[in-house]
């Protein structure tokens, strides 16, 4: 019968290298290895129908999306996400429902509003590039 080892940890090398790149990255996981990836916050309950909306389109498209219908200030929510670390903030309101777009908040605060299938194929891009040193900004032409 095979003795086994008290220094055998099969799980032991995944939870330092799990703990690696948390620590490497201070928690800001680049787009494609972040927990959630996208947060979408409805300005006001009237546009939560919308925010869902958006949140299934982004689902199906295959990201971590939630949203954030929680009580208290949008600056607030907003704070609460970027605290988190999440990589990217989508904000929709009136103007957004009525054109069928999205607002997104970068990591480095730069804000950018583009239709909801130009941000779903931006941030497919994204991810699929698998890049470390995504910054969690766009660069403008």
């Amino acid at each position: 019968m095979p003795r086994i080892s008290a220094r055998r940890a099969p799980l032991g090398s995944q939870e330092r290298f799990t703990a690696y790149l948390t620590e490497h990255f201070a928690g800001a996981f680049p787009i494609w290895l972040a927990p959630q990836q996208i947060r979408v916050i409805p300005v006001m309950p009237a546009v939560t129908p919308y925010a869902q909306e958006v949140s299934d389109v982004l689902f199906d498209a295959g990201f971590r999306v939630e949203v954030d219908e929680s009580d208290g200030r949008l600056s607030g929510r907003v704070r609460a996400a970027a605290t988190r670390k999440i990589p990217l903030i989508v904000v929709v309101g009136r103007r957004e429902v009525e054109s069928r777009s999205v607002t997104v908040r970068y990591r480095s605060g730069a804000e950018q509003s583009m239709t909801l299938d130009e941000f779903v194929s931006t941030t497919r891009q994204l991810v699929d590039c698998k890049s470390l040193e995504w910054a969690g900004h766009v660069t403008k032409d």
